[in-house]
């Protein structure tokens, strides 16, 4: 994996387009996954405004909605189901068909809001490190 940095979200969403675009340009026939949410924003402005420019045709690209493509993989594994997130949470939420209510009810004080979703086994709010998950997921899991 290239790590790519730059000094803002502009550049960075810049740098992004550019990437989709040249695997556009290759294989103009290309399936790319969306993803949701304000973070890609900056990136499919990009794109839009390459497009407008009529230096990138999306006449033949294909598109998932990679939320929705990763959400039935997620769900439709036997398992235990940990969402982290709040933004992760309510597009589980919305995959569902089912309401996401938070609870004011505290285990742990170290522990970040969580939120009661059917179909979800523990849901918590984003304001975690993925290691704290992995060491909660543990203890609530056994």
């Amino acid at each position: 994996m290239r790590v790519i940095r730059k000094a803002n979200y502009e550049e960075a969403s810049k740098a992004c387009a550019e990437l989709i675009a040249s695997q556009i340009r290759l294989k103009p026939d290309c399936k790319i996954g969306l993803a949701t949410g304000s973070t890609p924003v900056g990136t499919y402005k990009a794109l839009v405004d390459m497009y407008k420019e009529g230096s990138l045709d999306f006449s033949k690209v294909t598109s998932a909605n990679l939320d929705d493509t990763m959400l039935e993989a997620f769900f439709s594994q036997p398992g235990k189901r940990i969402v982290c997130g709040g933004s992760t949470n309510k597009l589980a939420a919305r995959y569902l068909g089912k309401e996401l209510t938070a609870s004011l009810d505290y285990f742990d004080s170290d522990l970040p809001p969580m939120y009661n979703l059917e179909g979800v086994d523990l849901s918590t709010e984003g304001a975690i490190t993925i290691s704290r998950v992995l060491d909660y997921a543990g203890e609530y899991l056994s």
